[in-house]
């Protein structure tokens, strides 16, 4: 099967064309700039290293949801299980990933009204009209979906949840494989260059820090926060040094962003030019989150986005690791 990157034809290919497009991407990093100057920034938590983990009593490393979801009970045909991957420095089991973004449910209300978040469906996917929550920052999207004793996708996870609905070897949570036309639409729905505009938060919150753990406009040091956990109310993330990746936003090649993209979920610099999808580096100002986007003219992975950004059509995706036990329901505000 040929890759795609969104086409209205119902077989999977990928556009060659930049139609649509009328900003390059330094134009929208500098438009985006001037945005997030009128922003507030979000607060910095301090590094959680490794070392710092292993010190930490094993029950203060869990999430504590609000309610917790059971995968048994939901629909098998609305998730596609990404297998394990073990990349070294970065691992993640294996994950239930709902093919639809995060809709309004009662259950979703009672995270919402813990977390003193509104949830409202403000928008509808653009392949089958099926609702879902927008006007959520980035950290309110975190909040909801780890209230939900899931795990919001990292970049890595992202791209190889794509990548698998592109392979035709996508299986549900019975091990059917997933119809092809709703792999199709998965994929035109995240990356499909068409109208109307949409995205996705993902769990990376970029950090530029020097020696001291401080913002710095100078000499310093790119660490990526991920892997959030909720606790009392307050994301908690796992920070780790940022690997070498790609310093500038550029148009990429799909297939080739999948394979050379180190695990953080960056393009780097073996990954090649393309017309497929554009990647927007990381920003020094300590004002950076990762989302997928697309509308008529482009399909991004912006790493690159002030997380105090909202819109209707902006949502989140639930995912949570297959069999992971029932957690705590102590997330919430005290």
């Amino acid at each position: 099967m040929t890759n795609l990157i969104g086409s209205r034809n119902p077989r999977i290919e990928i556009r060659t064309s930049l139609d649509g497009i009328v900003m390059s991407p330094a134009e929208i990093e500098a438009q985006e700039k001037i945005s997030r100057q009128k922003s507030p920034s979000m607060p910095i938590q301090n590094p959680i290293s490794s070392q710092q983990n292993r010190n930490v009593p094993q029950n203060q490393q869990e999430n504590y949801s609000i309610v917790d979801f059971d995968l048994n009970k939901a629909n098998p045909k609305h998730y596609v299980v990404l297998p394990a991957r073990d990349f070294g420095g970065y691992s993640y089991p294996e994950t239930a990933v709902c093919i639809y973004r995060l809709g309004k449910n009662n259950q979703v209300g009672e995270v919402g009204k813990a977390l003193d978040i509104s949830v409202e469906n403000t928008a509808k996917e653009l392949t089958n009209d099926t609702p879902y929550i927008g006007k959520i920052n980035w950290e309110q999207g975190m909040k909801l979906v780890l209230g939900l004793n899931g795990t919001p996708l990292t970049p890595r996870q992202g791209l190889d949840f794509l990548a698998l609905a592109m392979s035709n070897q996508a299986k549900d949570l019975e091990g059917n494989p997933v119809d092809s036309k709703e792999c199709i639409r998965l994929v035109r729905e995240v990356l499909g260059k068409e109208n109307p505009w949409r995205a996705e938060w993902l769990d990376a919150d970029s950090k530029y820090l020097d020696s001291n753990g401080k913002p710095t406009g100078s000499k310093g040091t790119f660490y990526l926060d991920h892997s959030h956990k909720l606790q009392n109310g307050i994301l908690v993330p796992k920070r780790d040094i940022m690997l070498p990746h790609l310093e500038e936003s550029k148009w990429l090649n799909w297939t080739s962003l999948v394979n050379t993209s180190n695990y953080q979920g960056m393009a780097t610099k073996d990954t090649q030019e393309g017309k497929d999808i554009c990647f927007y580096r990381p920003s020094k100002d300590n004002n950076s989150v990762a989302r997928f986007y697309a509308n008529s003219g482009r399909a991004s992975l912006d790493c690159y986005r002030n997380p105090s950004g909202s819109d209707s059509s902006l949502g989140v995706r639930y995912a949570s690791p297959i069999g992971r036990a029932s957690a705590s329901k102590t997330g919430g505000k005290k």
